[in-house]
């Protein structure tokens, strides 16, 4: 099709539903979405193929998603099967409020079958605002079947809500995958995965959930701070525990030793270089929060699960910077700055500056993997990602299994 040919809406139509291929469909899709605007699609979506609609929804960026919020409402309220699906999963590139807002006013005009959709899914990880939701919706809900689960939902979602719950958050996926390992090991905790990758972690005995895990997917202390400003927001968690590995401090702490702090030194105003200009301070969890475990009975039950001898240290605390440390100078000026300090990494400060904000206790556990040196390498990584993960997964979500 020549350039003039997009121009005319019926062409560019007729030419994207001709295409089968899936790669064509891909490129031909951005294409009109250049040519014509992502509204043009969305508002012909009734006249696309099934494959064509498949592949706008996936393509569809936040932005989009937000400029078309009320025309994409709609198209789920008359669509069926695998397209209300992508649908919601598109709506969900927008922050949770916003979506429930919008289902909040188009919930009348759906079909039986969407109702019961948008039912479990305002109950599948209830907010405030959710479960709100799902009380007004029931207040003018006269089908049975929608009727029914809603008074179940708004129910669970409560029951939900009132439990303790942790936040778990690491900045790798490699972190994230050796928990997820860990719990597969045991057959007390079930996981599932979630919107957006988030697992939920419950207690397969009691039916409830035990904590969140969520993998930021990158190191640094900026996108870990954002990633749980939104997470407090969608789970009002009860506690915060950012896990993983760090490079530690020479003489106060092994490789392979894991560091359980709730103190963070914020050491990202430092300089990096021949001269290091040192200005750090300390964040402390906002609450004092007990260890719900005794350190001689989880170090035993480390030794024996990771078949290997480590030490677990609760007296020293975590430093943070921005940068990856990969230089002996700068972790021998970091060290005395304070003589408690026990590691460094990249997370951390940016997670405990949002707890303060929001008065949430929050627990550092981190594995040593390596000393922050020229030597640096990532031979030591799945170990020591391992034990970061036993150590959450037996000290905190299972203390009752050390005999506490």
């Amino acid at each position: 099709m020549t350039s003039h040919e997009w121009s005319d809406p019926n062409e560019i139509l007729k030419e994207l539903n001709s295409v089968t291929d899936p790669s064509s469909i891909i490129h031909f899709v951005a294409k009109a979405k250049k040519a014509r605007g992502a509204e043009f699609l969305v508002c012909n979506f009734h006249n696309l193929t099934r494959r064509v609609k498949l592949v706008l929804l996936q393509s569809l960026s936040e932005s989009e998603v937000r400029e078309n919020q009320s025309a994409l409402l709609k198209i789920l309220c008359r669509e069926q099967g695998i397209f209300r699906e992508e649908l919601l999963r598109s709506l969900m590139k927008c922050s949770a409020s916003e979506i429930e807002k919008e289902l909040y006013k188009h919930y009348k005009e759906c079909s039986v079958d969407t109702k019961i959709m948008i039912v479990e899914y305002l109950s599948e990880s209830p907010s405030k605002e959710s479960i709100e939701t799902l009380k007004r919706i029931s207040s003018f809900e006269l089908e049975p079947e929608p009727k029914r689960l809603l008074t179940k939902a708004i129910k669970k979602a409560t029951a939900i809500r009132c439990r303790i719950k942790v936040l778990l958050m690491c900045a790798l996926y490699e972190e994230g995958d050796a928990l997820k390992t860990v719990l597969n090991d045991v057959a007390e905790l079930n996981q599932q995965t979630g919107e957006a990758g988030v697992v939920t972690i419950l207690n397969e005995k009691e039916g409830n959930v035990v904590a969140f895990l969520t993998v930021v997917g990158r190191s640094g202390n900026v996108a870990s701070g954002e990633t749980l400003e939104r997470l407090i927001k969608i789970y009002s968690p009860n506690m915060l525990i950012v896990f993983g590995i760090a490079a530690g401090i020479p003489g106060r702490i092994g490789i392979g030793d894991v560091m359980i702090a709730n103190e963070v030194w914020d050491l990202r105003k430092c300089k990096i270089g021949d001269e290091f200009g040192f200005m750090p301070r300390s964040i402390k969890s906002p609450e004092g929060v007990a260890l719900p475990f005794q350190i001689e009975r989880l170090q035993q039950m480390l030794n024996t699960r990771l078949e290997k001898n480590i030490t677990i240290f609760t007296d020293l605390i975590c430093g943070s910077s921005d940068n990856l440390v990969r230089k002996t100078a700068y972790v021998k000026a970091a060290a005395q700055t304070n003589q408690k300090l026990g590691g460094i990494e990249m997370e951390a400060v940016g997670i405990a500056t949002v707890c303060v904000a929001h008065k949430l206790p929050f627990f550092v556990v981190k594995a040593i993997s390596d000393y922050g040196d020229e030597k640096k390498d990532d031979s030591s990584h799945a170990f020591c990602c391992r034990a970061a993960a036993a150590a959450v997964v037996y000290g905190f979500l299972l203390p009752h299994k050390l005999g506490n």
